[in-house]
């Protein structure tokens, strides 16, 4: 009983020293965490109150180095003007250094250029003979890259560069790129031939250059390639370029012709002369603006010379009034239109040509020449009723695409070139009604002896 009592006792002495043992080192283990907790709480506040010192210093020495605005020019060089960055808190990356802005036309080369708009155009052509577009693709991009670095952002193929690089050119002309905008439209027509975009470009620039054979080329591929507005395009190069007549009279559809002795010519030799004169030197005028953009004299669609009308030289063209009546004053004005669209040019010059040459026709003239007498033709009065009727219909024709005259039933009437009125698009009414109007002016002058002149802007309105 005795030896099992004292081991029993032996063993839980030796199972109480073994928990003793193990709470002095769960202890212990507790105060070293305590006192490593301790270290950092304390090594971070240090670096915390360092940091702040830092603060403090780097912002007393922005406080005492900056200038004021009214003492310091803007110079971005000077490292006092730049925004300061703060060193990071959470890491220890370096700032990134601030770089000032500089505007790209410092950065502009100035006028030479590695590449000439000659060479990509030769490159292009024999790109075009050949299939290998690579030596024009190269040539292409760097001559892009000197002239309009912005447009390489929107390239997405070898013609749509070129067409987008002429509508931007035509539309605005920058002088400081050696490439005309029909120029760089051809070579995107060389480069993909059945372009709609680069053909309809390429067409209306050359409308705008003059360049009569080159519209009708385009314009005739976009009818053969099924495109909707070529032959509306078409119709406006005919139109446009189409020769002149000496101004063929065409009566409107149904109205009966006068019989002889009805003329109602109002004017006298005299007069007529001098209205002839004045239409003389505005085509004049207007003629030289075209020969000045390198037009032959000898182009089919050009108005002939009329100087031989203007023996003494051009009559002066100045804005003047006059009084019909007491109390009403009205103005002529002759002068010609600034010059501006080259095309405006040619439908202005064409309808001064049209109004002489129908003055010339209805006073019993069939050529071009200063009359020195007056023979009435019968259709006179008749003509009066033509323009007016015309005048109405083709501004219906371009305001409503002729819905009044149609709802009503009225007739259709024929313009020059074959093309009737009612078959114009709104573009194409337009011109027909700047003709009309000009005709009536003329016809109203030679009719009415009220109206002093057929530059009256009233006859207009």
């Amino acid at each position: 009983m005795t030896r099992k009592k004292t081991k029993t006792t032996t063993a839980k002495k030796t199972t109480a020293r073994k928990k003793t043992a193990k709470k002095k080192k769960t202890a212990k283990k507790k105060t070293t965490a305590r006192k490593k907790t301790a270290k950092k709480k304390k090594t971070a506040k240090k670096k915390t109150a360092k940091k702040k010192t830092a603060k403090k210093k780097t912002a007393k020495k922005k406080t005492a180095a900056k200038p004021s605005l009214a003492e310091t020019p803007l110079n971005p060089s000077n490292p006092d003007l730049l925004p300061h960055v703060d060193e990071c808190d959470e890491c220890d990356e370096e700032p990134v250094p601030f770089e000032p802005w500089v505007p790209a036309s410092a950065l502009d080369p100035g006028p030479e250029r590695t590449v000439t708009s000659a060479e990509v155009l030769a490159a292009a052509k024999e790109a075009a003979r050949s299939g290998d577009t690579n030596r024009y693709t190269r040539l292409r991009d760097v001559f892009v890259e000197e002239t309009e670095p912005l447009l390489r952002e929107t390239m997405v193929s070898h013609s749509e560069s070129m067409r987008q690089l002429a509508d931007r050119l035509s539309r605005i002309p920058n002088p400081g790129v050696p490439i005309s905008p029909f120029e760089a439209a051809t070579v995107a027509v060389l480069v993909d031939p059945d372009s709609l975009l680069a053909r309809k470009t390429r067409g209306l620039i050359a409308m705008t250059a003059l360049r009569e054979d080159v519209a009708y080329e385009d314009f005739e591929h976009l009818v053969s390639l099924g495109d909707s507005m070529g032959q509306m395009l078409l119709d406006y190069a005919r139109v446009t370029f189409a020769p002149p007549g000496f101004c063929p009279i065409a009566l409107p559809v149904g109205v009966p012709p006068l019989g002889p002795g009805q003329a109602g010519c109002v004017r006298d030799v005299a007069a007529l002369r001098e209205v002839l004169q004045v239409y003389a030197t505005r085509i004049q005028q207007l003629r030289q603006q075209v020969l000045d953009l390198g037009v032959s004299p000898h182009t089919s669609w050009l108005m002939p010379d009329v100087a031989h009308l203007l023996p003494d030289g051009p009559v002066k063209l100045e804005v003047h009034s006059y009084s019909p009546e007491p109390g009403v004053t009205l103005q002529v004005d002759p002068t010609v239109p600034p010059p501006g669209d080259p095309v405006a040019a040619v439908e202005h010059m064409r309808a001064d040509w049209a109004a002489m040459t129908l003055l010339l026709h209805l006073t019993g003239h069939s050529t071009l020449t200063l009359p020195t007498e007056i023979t009435p033709r019968a259709e006179l009065v008749h003509a009066m009723e033509w323009v007016e009727y015309g005048f109405w219909r083709a501004r219906n024709q371009e305001v409503s695409g002729g819905a009044e005259a149609n709802a009503r039933g009225l007739p259709d009437v024929m313009w020059r070139d074959g093309y009737s009125v009612a078959s114009l698009p709104k573009n194409l009414a337009r011109i027909a009604t700047q003709e009309f109007v000009e005709l009536y002016a003329a016809v109203v002058w030679l009719t009415d002896a009220s109206c002093q002149s057929p530059f009256e802007p009233g006859l207009r309105s």
